[in-house]
């Protein structure tokens, strides 16, 4: 989920028109995200939740991002829209430390 005022500040006003037009619809609009710290690039929908007022990015985010990259609530991922390129950046910036397992864990 994406806040929707940090997406009208940072996104919008830095899409093409016509993608613009389809985030006002339900079909929401296809954006390009490239994984910087792999090199690969997906495609999502990004749309408006009305339910929540925020925007979520649909069609394989748990696959191509959560399952892939092995993502656990508390890690810290980065994504920004770059307006030169019209498409999303993502990383991880840091991962929750789990220390499961037989108890002897030490720092």
């Amino acid at each position: 989920m994406l806040k929707k005022v940090l997406v009208q500040v940072h996104v919008l006003p830095f899409m093409e028109e016509e993608q613009v037009e389809e985030m006002n619809n339900e079909a929401g609009a296809r954006v390009e995200i490239k994984d910087l710290d792999t090199g690969l690039d997906h495609e999502l929908t990004l749309r408006m939740w009305t339910g929540s007022r925020c925007y979520v990015l649909n069609d394989n985010w748990r696959e191509s991002f959560v399952r892939r990259r092995k993502l656990n609530a508390g890690d810290e991922i980065w994504m920004y829209w770059d307006r030169y390129n019209l498409c999303f950046f993502f990383t991880v910036r840091g991962r929750l430390l789990n220390f499961s397992g037989n108890g002897n864990s030490s720092l």
